[in-house]
């Protein structure tokens, strides 16, 4: 089999894609990222989250991984949970907060700025060495549910974990499948059924707090007294990243206060006319117009409404777990023929 792809590389060099590492076909395969470091503030993370477009930014000393921060660690700071009595931390997060809460939650997240990048950092993440595969990175993301890979090389020592080479993400992946379509998996396969919604009116704390308790950086929004499945169309979709950008530009341009800030309804940040894809669509063609849009989501829409939602994790983690990593792998080598049909 080896001797074969290696013989189609020739024409078509996409098919031994499965045997590059990350060393040798860096360009395709992984990206470097900006990084901070654990002397930075929680508000020079968002800075360059933010401007970059980034989820994902590695904590370095030195230029050695000591940790990762992510999107989703920020909105769950600034939600401040871990700041709350027993009895209001189990409030029904669909009902509005009142000023007084707002007011003090904006100050919280204000004075979060000034925390450490060190203070938020997942430490230990999952790396990957550049001469390991991308059959290795598809199948490290699948089975630690996570959505990126932090390339180093060198020896770990004293909680430092090599030097920082690049960043691998579910996106990246995804953006490589899509020149594989189709899958011949239908998206009502392998989209997520169960979601967690909010209004138009939702103001964007409470979404904030709907998407760390959910464990979700997106949320589909419907009109007001809309439920999934009722047949009404979702209005847009609003994601972490979304928010955050919000927040960073309220705090850069003083817009407003960030209690009144964190009270404004989600509409005025949400993605309107959210992309949408049907459930019989084959997912190659989802993983196609997700590069091709630069979204990592869309709604999943039938005639009963809203259904569900199918994201790049959704495409690796479920087709992995059904398929198995032999489906990546066979993909890889009969990509050719898919691509010229």
């Amino acid at each position: 089999m080896v001797a074969e792809v290696s013989n189609s590389s020739e024409t078509n060099p996409l098919r031994i894609i499965q045997t590059l590492t990350f060393r040798d076909w860096w360009h395709l395969l992984a990206r470097y990222t900006s990084t901070v470091e654990s002397k930075d503030t929680v508000a020079t993370v968002l800075k360059i989250m933010t401007h970059r477009g980034f989820r994902h930014l590695p904590l370095v000393d030195n230029g050695n991984v000591v940790g990762v921060v992510t999107a989703g660690r920020l909105v769950e700071l600034f939600v401040g949970e871990q700041e709350w009595s027993s009895s209001s931390s189990k409030q029904d997060v669909t009902i509005p907060p009142v000023e007084a809460e707002l007011d003090k939650q904006g100050s919280y997240f204000i004075s979060s700025l000034r925390n450490s990048a060190s203070s938020i950092a997942t430490p230990d993440p999952v790396t990957i060495t550049p001469d390991e595969t991308i059959l290795d990175a598809i199948r490290i993301l699948a089975e630690k549910n996570i959505g990126s890979l932090l390339i180093v090389e060198g020896k770990r020592e004293q909680g430092r974990l090599g030097r920082l080479v690049g960043i691998v993400t579910l996106r990246d992946i995804v953006s490589i499948l899509a020149a594989y379509s189709p899958f011949r998996i239908r998206v009502e396969e392998c989209m997520t059924k169960e979601v967690a919604t909010v209004n138009d009116k939702t103001c964007i704390y409470s979404a904030m707090k709907q998407m760390t308790r959910e464990n979700v950086r997106r949320l589909p929004v419907l009109s007001e007294g809309a439920v999934q499945g009722t047949g009404r169309s979702a209005l847009g979709m609003v994601t972490n990243k979304m928010i955050l950008r919000y927040l960073e530009s309220v705090i850069s341009f003083k817009m407003l206060d960030a209690g009144k800030a964190l009270g404004q309804p989600v509409k005025n940040v949400m993605q309107s006319g959210m992309p949408l894809i049907d459930p019989h669509e084959d997912c190659g063609n989802v993983a196609y117009l997700m590069r091709e849009l630069g979204t990592g989501g869309f709604a999943v829409v039938g005639s009963d409404g809203l259904l569900g939602v199918i994201t790049e994790r959704d495409l690796i983690r479920t087709i992995y777990r059904r398929e198995g990593i032999s489906f990546f792998s066979d993909l890889f080598e009969k990509g050719d023929f898919r691509i010229r049909t």
